[in-house]
C-alpha cells in the first residue's frame, strides 16, 4: 500500500488540533475477545461501522459515497481459498524480500530497507521465529528489528494462486482501474491485491496512499489497530464554519475486511503476528478525490496513465447494484469502459506535416497492431501509406507505401526510438539511407488521443488538424509507452 511521504513526523498529523495518532502503550494481542480487545481508545475518537449482510446498494450509498470506512464482518467464506497453505503451496518457492528497521541510512525508505530472503515458505516462518527476538525502545523497533513482508504483489510474483483461489468480494468488484484496456499500461491496476506478514506490535508511519485511492485489508491471522483521520487538506479552522475533522479507532479482527476511503491519513498496528491481503482501488466515491490527486501540468508517469485513462471523456464510471463476487479471471476480463473501444476502433490518429515528400503528410488512422505496438493507416488518391513499428525487440518506426498486400517500394522514412513504445516517435524522422524515397526536410509525427479520426484538409501537402467539442490536441506522449516496472512500491502497513 504505497503512500506519499515517508516522514516520520507526520505520525503527530494534527497535534495542534488536539488529534494525537500514536498510542502510548504496545498492546499484545494475547487475550483479545470482542471487536476491540482491550485497546486503550484515543479521546474523542470513533469506532469505525460494523456492518453484516451489507448490500451492495448500501455500501455505496452509506459508506463509499459518504467517504466512511466500514468493517464487514461476514465476508470471511470469500477469502477461504487464500489459506497459509494454498499460498504457500503455490508461491511458497518464489523468492521474497522482507524489510527491517533501520535508522538514519541514506537511501532508505521511512527507516526501512528491505534484504533478501529466500523463498517465501522460508521468509514466513523466518518472520514467526524472528518476532520472539524483537526489541522496542519507546514502543518503536530498534534498528535492525525484523518487520515482515509488505506489500508483496500476488499479482505480480504469483497470479497462480490469484488464478486457483482468489475470489473478489462484490464491494470491490467494480474497481474503475479494471476499466482499461490491459494492453494500455496502468501500473496500479497491475499491482494489487498483496500479501503482508508483520511481526507483533510493528507499525509504521502515518501516511495517506498514492493518487487519492481506496484501500482495502482482509485480515487472515493477528488483528491490526487502525487510526484514521480525515485529511485536513484545504479546510478552514478561522472561518465561522468550523469543518469537522472525523477520526476513528479501531481494531479488525481475524477474518474481517476493511474498506477505508481515498485521501485518508492512517496508522496501523499489529496485535498478533498479523498476515493480510489488502489493495488499493478506484471506486465511485473515491473518483474526484484520485482526480484532484493526479490532474496537473507535471504528472508523474504513473500519474500520467491515469490521466489519459480514467480522465479521458466519456470514462465509464457506473455502477451496477447487481454485481455479485467475482473469480479473478472475471475480474480481470471485465467489459471495459466503451471509450476505450472508441479510442482503439476510431480515436487514435497521427498526423504527419512538413515532409519534404508531401505524399505522406495527412492523418493516419488507427488500424490496429503490429509487434506490440500500434500501426496507423492512410489512404490519399488511391495511395495507401502506413505507419508501424518494424520489430518487437527494436525500436525502428517506418512510414512506407502498401501496394495491395505488398510493401514493394523502399521506406520514406524511418526513426529509431525507445524499443517499449506503444505510438510512434514524434521528432528525428530522417532520410538516414541514400536508398530511403523521403526527401528533406523530415516529416513531424504527432498523435491525436482526445478525439474521432480527426477532420483535415490538405494545403500544399501540409494537413491541418480541426478541433471540436473533444478538445485539444496532445503530444505522442500523451498515451504512454509500455513501462517495466519492478517490485517495490512498499506500504506502511505492517
Amino acid at each position: 500500500m504505497p503512500y506519499t511521504t515517508t516522514s516520520q513526523r507526520l505520525r503527530r498529523l494534527a497535534l495542534g488540533l488536539g488529534v494525537v495518532l500514536n498510542i502510548g502503550v504496545r498492546i499484545s494481542a494475547k487475550g483479545q475477545s470482542g471487536e476491540g480487545g482491550d485497546a486503550s481508545w484515543i479521546e474523542g475518537s470513533l469506532r469505525i461501522p460494523r456492518e453484516r449482510n451489507l448490500s451492495l446498494q448500501d455500501y455505496y450509498e452509506k459508506y463509499e459515497d459518504a467517504q466512511t470506512p466500514v468493517i464487514i464482518e461476514d465476508y470471511a467464506a470469500a477469502f477461504a481459498g487464500m489459506s497459509e497453505a494454498n499460498i504457500k503451496a503455490v508461491c511458497g518457492s518464489k523468492v521474497a524480500s522482507v524489510a527491517r528497521r533501520v535508522d538514519d541510512k541514506e537511501g532508505s525508505w521511512a527507516n526501512i530497507e528491505w534484504f533478501h530472503s529466500g523463498s517465501l515458505e522460508k521468509t514466513w516462518e523466518d518472520i514467526r521465529t524472528e518476532s520472539k527476538k524483537a526489541k522496542f525502545d519507546d514502543f518503536e523497533p530498534v534498528e535492525g528489528t525484523l518487520l515482515g513482508l509488505f506489500d508483496w504483489s500476488l499479482q505480480k510474483a504469483c497470479p497462480e494462486v490469484l488464478e486457483k483461489h482468489f475470489v473478489v468480494p462484490k464491494y470491490l468488484a467494480q474497481d474503475y482501474l479494471q476499466r482499461v484496456p490491459h494492453h494500455i499500461d496502468v501500473n496500479y491496476r497491475d499491482v494489487w491485491p498483496s500479501l503482508f506478514i508483520a511481526i507483533d506490535g510493528g507499525y509504521g508511519g502515518t501516511h495517506r496512499d498514492v493518487f487519492g485511492s481506496g484501500f482495502w485489508m482482509y485480515v487472515m491471522e493477528g488483528a491490526k489497530e487502525w487510526v484514521i483521520v480525515d485529511s485536513t487538506e484545504g479546510l478552514n479552522f478561522f472561518g465561522s464554519d468550523k469543518p469537522r475533522v472525523r477520526q476513528y479507532h479501531d481494531v479488525v479482527q481475524k477474518g474481517q475486511l476493511l474498506i477505508i476511503p481515498g485521501n485518508r491519513w492512517h496508522q496501523v498496528r499489529n496485535r498478533g503476528n498479523t498476515v493480510t491481503l489488502a489493495g488499493n482501488f478506484i471506486g465511485r466515491g473515491s473518483f474526484d478525490l484520485m482526480k484532484q490527486e493526479v490532474e496537473g501540468d507535471n504528472p508523474s508517469s504513473y500519474y500520467k496513465q491515469l490521466q489519459d485513462t480514467l480522465l479521458a471523456p466519456g470514462f465509464d464510471t457506473s455502477i451496477d447494484y447487481d454485481q455479485d463476487d467475482m473469480t479473478w479471471e472475471e475480474f480481470r476480463t471485465v467489459e471495459t469502459s466503451a471509450i476505450f473501444h472508441k479510442l482503439e476502433e476510431e480515436t487514435f490518429s497521427v498526423l504527419v506535416t512538413g515532409a519534404g515528400s508531401p505524399e505522406v503528410n495527412g492523418c493516419y488512422k488507427f488500424n490496429g497492431e503490429n509487434e506490440g505496438a500500434w500501426q496507423f493507416v492512410r489512404t490519399s488518391a488511391g495511395r495507401t501509406f502506413e505507419i508501424f513499428k518494424v520489430e518487437d525487440d527494436v525500436g525502428w518506426w517506418n512510414i512506407l507505401e502498401k501496394v495491395g498486400e505488398e510493401y514493394p517500394n523502399p521506406v520514406h522514412y524511418g526513426v529509431e526510438g525507445d524499443i517499449d513504445s506503444v505510438l510512434p516517435q514524434g521528432d528525428d524522422w530522417g532520410i538516414y539511407h541514400i536508398h530511403w524515397l523521403g526527401m528533406d526536410p523530415a516529416p513531424k509525427v504527432e498523435v491525436f488521443t482526445e478525439k474521432t479520426c480527426l477532420s483535415w484538409t490538405e494545403t500544399d501537402g501540409a494537413a491541418i488538424p480541426v478541433k471540436d467539442s473533444w478538445g485539444k490536441i496532445v503530444s505522442n506522449t500523451a498515451v504512454p509507452p509500455v513501462i517495466s516496472r519492478g517490485d517495490g512500491f512498499g506500504s506502511s502497513e505492517l
